[in-house]
């Protein structure tokens, strides 16, 4: 089968897209599907990452690929925003706590079984009781669960199926942005519910809920096809999808060129900005995309240590970080200096931080944090923590630079292996840490959520040890209020007040790029980093 040609100029350009929403959707509704034009999409995947399933990981880039051969009762649609995907209909009660899900009669397995509302209680709960799910495992608990031991899943979660197509769910509180939670693939529908150790996704073998089915899978490459059982398939325009795996992301861009893949976008392979200007591009141009993405960097700082207990110190690093500096040199393709903590897509408060650094104004809080501490100057020494697995290595040498140079004190890196560097920050064996978090919605009590608890495995992180009541209360006024001039005002104060304390000292947001066949539309990029391809085609 011959794939579509491309008849692209001879220039390399960079397109900036910045849209308002939390989606970038590649849309081009003047032109009609054309059911003649071979409908293959062609990607690439990292060859040591394991097409694992999602309910029992918590990594985005390794749950990527569910949005291919899974769905849920809810999914994102073409506008990014949740829409009834398995379900055909849902109530909710007056106090937003108890939702009833009405299951289509046409959902159902890739081998043509109905999918019940019993098989959503079985994954929800393996998943709910898995390490990954700990993370909002008691927005679903009862309130006896909290104390009570020895109770089995039914008991400690409240899914329950009350019929064939009938599920309904009690939350402990209300979730304003419930629907936008379910659209993680942590909740999305597989098959084999009662392997909670599973490594690897499905086979050739195995039925799916999804909008694709596995036909192949070797070393090399994976193939879905079409999954005709699909409650949607009229809307599935794409005939297959070669996934070819790759030992690197410098590989990617040379295949890109070539026209031997369509698309490349973490975790689809990487944009090796470099050889970008070093390529041969006589034969096309790379038009670069990017879309503001919801993916804040930042430092945790343990305000447990001797040090850092004091505010004054806290202050004195915060002021001396050149955020615009650290974007340029990290890529401001890539990144943008973060002015407050919140993501643009949730910013509620106008700028707090400055992109430059203030020197003086730092100066001053070092020397009250002297003063408070009796130390000499000249004794204070800060660790970072860094693990290779992340941006943070070279990220952490351009702020130890800043830092020494603004403030004059030694800052040191450690570079540890990502399972120490989890234990040590669970055991405080830290002063400063780089942190990420990618939102699945662009509520802020998704982003300010993250310091309401100091058990990091309630809700992702905060190793800080920094704990404040009002901020608290704030959040908890916030979710309870069903006005929206009351929710930002509350969420407003309540990011003043993690900014005033400074337990985080707020970097960077990330950008998502992209190369695209200019023929290949109706693709989503969701937030963070799930590219959805249910609805695609190529002109």
């Amino acid at each position: 089968m011959q794939h579509p040609t491309l008849a692209w100029l001879v220039v390399i350009s960079l397109s900036l897209i910045l849209r308002a929403t939390n989606t970038a959707v590649i849309d081009d509704s003047s032109n009609e599907f054309d059911c003649s034009t071979p409908q293959v999409l062609r990607l690439t995947w990292p060859e040591n990452s394991n097409f694992r399933d999602p309910r029992f990981i918590d990594a985005n880039s390794r749950q990527a690929t569910s949005l291919l051969y899974a769905d849920g009762l809810v999914r994102r649609g073409l506008h990014g925003t949740p829409e009834l995907s398995l379900a055909e209909s849902y109530t909710v009660s007056d106090d937003l706590k108890t939702y009833i899900f009405k299951i289509r009669e046409r959902a159902r397995w890739s081998d043509g079984k109905d999918i019940t509302a019993m098989d959503i209680e079985r994954n929800w709960t393996s998943f709910l009781e898995s390490d990954a799910g700990a993370k909002c495992r008691y927005l679903f608990e009862t309130a006896r669960s909290a104390s009570a031991t020895g109770l089995n899943p039914r008991e400690r979660l409240m899914i329950t199926a009350l019929d064939k197509k009938t599920l309904r769910v009690t939350l402990k509180k209300r979730i304003d942005d419930f629907l936008w939670l379910l659209c993680s693939p942590n909740f999305m529908l597989f098959k084999d519910y009662d392997e909670p150790h599973i490594l690897y996704g499905p086979g050739p073998q195995s039925p799916v809920s999804g909008p694709f089915i596995y036909t192949k899978k070797s070393s090399k490459m994976h193939c879905l096809e079409k999954n005709h059982s699909y409650w949607d398939a009229e809307n599935v325009k794409l005939d297959r999808i070669e996934i070819r795996m790759q030992q690197s992301s410098r590989f990617t861009l040379p295949l890109f060129i070539n026209d031997e893949i369509d698309f490349v976008s973490y975790p689809f392979g990487e944009i090796d900005y470099f050889a970008l200007k070093k390529s041969d591009t006589s034969q096309k141009s790379v038009l670069i995309h990017t879309e503001q993405a919801q993916i804040c960097f930042w430092l945790e700082l343990n305000t447990e240590d001797p040090l850092l207990k004091n505010i004054h110190l806290r202050k004195a690093l915060s002021l001396a970080m050149n955020r615009s500096d650290l974007s340029l040199k990290m890529g401001a393709h890539k990144f943008k200096p973060a002015i407050t903590f919140l993501p643009a897509k949730a910013q509620i408060n106008p700028r707090y931080f400055t992109l430059n650094a203030l020197p003086q104004q730092a100066a001053e809080f070092l020397d009250k944090a002297v003063s408070e501490l009796d130390l000499p100057k000249s004794t204070i020494e800060l660790e970072i923590l860094t693990t290779p697995k992340e941006v943070s290595p070279s990220l952490s040498t351009l702020i130890a630079e800043s830092l020494e140079e603004s403030l004059g004190i030694k800052i040191s890196i450690r570079e540890v292996g990502h399972k120490e560097y989890l234990q040590r920050i669970s055991e405080k064996k830290f002063q400063i840490a780089h942190f990420h978090w990618a939102g699945y919605s662009a509520d802020p009590l998704c982003f300010l959520s993250l310091f309401r608890h100091t058990k990091p495995n309630i809700y992702y992180s905060n190793y800080t040890s920094w704990h404040n009541l009002n901020y608290i209360e704030l959040l908890e006024r916030a979710q309870q209020s069903n006005s929206e001039e009351t929710r930002t005002k509350l969420f407003s104060e309540a990011e003043r007040i993690l900014l005033d304390e400074m337990p985080i000292i707020p970097l960077l947001e990330c950008r998502t790029d992209w190369l695209q066949n200019p023929q290949l539309k109706n693709f989503v990029i969701n937030e963070p980093n799930m590219i959805d391809f249910k609805w695609s085609y190529f002109d």
